[in-house]
């Protein structure tokens, strides 16, 4: 599917799905031979402090399950990462042009507080992310994973009103969720993330050119600086007699003025007739 897309075969009514952008770049990534590449574009999430995501260890292992049905939610993707030193679950949920779905509950009318469908998307997916019912479907193994929910988006800028409204929703449910793991991260980053790895094998190189064009046909590039040229000086030469400047005056090239001798009739001039 990415290679009809880079090459423009796919129906434009597709182009802008989700889901399909999701599957074509997570989709890809699940084949890299490690997880290095991941970990990169996931140290780019920012939370509402400003703060960096820290990953710790090396040799990540990664695996991927797409659209988890979950008790609140249906997130886009669930990434477990194991690295020699720790152990990450992240949930991500995906956007494009749209934003996130659902409401402050304190913001909604009475009758509707009851439906869950009405909170707030990222909160409900933070619930679900810490619901005993997750590792009925993933494995117990993943009980001890730090986890952290992120909010992956096409913003150039922090949005910053959507992450303090989901902390908000957040924190009501439970006390233990007084500083919820909530990330934000763009889809601007992919891009350069990808023009600076060095992939380890040919397989990886492949993947890697499939998905700078895939994201680049998106217009998910994000501006880098304009690109200075080299300029070569200009050669001009000039006829040495064509700029040369006398060294006495500006005016001395001119011809010597001659006195004009004029008379006037002076009672013509009196009378005012010519």
């Amino acid at each position: 599917m990415l290679k009809a897309f880079v090459h423009g075969k796919v129906p434009s009514e597709l182009e802008n799905r989700e889901d399909i952008l999701t599957s074509n770049v997570f989709g890809t990534l699940n084949y890299l031979s490690n997880g290095s590449l991941i970990c990169s574009l996931l140290r780019n999430s920012l939370n509402v402090n400003n703060q960096t995501l820290h990953i710790e260890g090396e040799n990540p292992q990664v695996r991927m399950w797409f659209w988890p049905r979950l008790e609140r939610s249906e997130p886009d993707l669930l990434l477990s990462l194991k690295t020699d030193s720790q152990s990450y679950l992240f949930l991500i949920e995906v956007k494009y042009f749209s934003g996130k779905s659902g409401e402050d509950p304190a913001e909604l009318e009475a009758e509707n507080n009851l439906n869950q469908k009405f909170y707030d998307q990222l909160a409900r997916e933070y619930w679900d992310l810490h619901s005993g019912s997750l590792y009925e479907k993933i494995g117990t193994e993943y009980k001890t994973a730090k986890k952290v929910l992120i909010y992956l988006t096409l913003n150039h800028v922090f949005p910053k009103q959507d992450i303090e409204n989901s902390l908000r929703t957040i924190r009501r449910e439970k006390a233990e969720f007084r500083n919820p793991e909530l990330y934000w991260l763009s889809w601007l980053t992919f891009h350069n993330e990808l023009s600076v790895w060095s992939p380890s094998s040919e397989g990886d190189s492949k993947i890697k050119e499939d998905l700078l064009r895939y994201l680049e046909r998106k217009g998910i590039k994000s501006f880098r600086g304009f690109q200075l040229v080299g300029e070569n000086l200009l050669n001009w030469k000039f006829h040495s007699q064509a700029i040369s400047v006398p060294v006495k005056s500006y005016f001395s090239g001119l011809k010597d003025v001659q006195k004009m001798e004029v008379f006037y009739n002076m009672e013509v001039m009196m009378n005012g007739n010519v």
